[in-house]
């Protein structure tokens, strides 16, 4: 079966947190705003500084692990947390590290097509 393999960022820490594997992008969505939903977790208590990003696929009937050249950015907390504004409310390192991503990988796309 494929699975999905996603990765939450920490933008406060700068790093980013185990690998976790989840059925599709949906189901990884749901399991993000149950973190936000938890009051216990850091996630809710500072969702301006966490990102979830889509790294792969992992076939758990051959072993076939694929990472994906280009990272996505399934969500950042805030944009799932009603109780929050969206991105502007972002901490500055947060909205830092997001752009900071995009332009590596955008780099990285140019250098692949050049």
């Amino acid at each position: 079966m494929q699975n999905e393999i996603f990765v939450i960022y920490d933008a406060k820490a700068k790093l980013y947190n185990k690998p976790f594997y989840m059925i599709n992008k949906n189901v990884a969505l749901r399991a993000a705003q149950d973190l936000i939903d938890d009051t216990t977790t850091e996630i809710s208590k500072n969702p301006q500084d966490f990102t979830m990003w889509h790294l792969g696929t992992y076939d758990d009937n051959t072993a076939q692990l694929t990472i994906h050249e280009k990272r996505e950015c399934i969500c950042s907390f805030v944009e799932i947390n009603p109780r929050l504004p969206r991105y502007e409310q972002m901490s500055q390192e947060a909205q830092d590290s997001i752009k900071e991503l995009q332009t590596t990988q955008e780099s990285l796309q140019n250098v692949k097509q050049a």
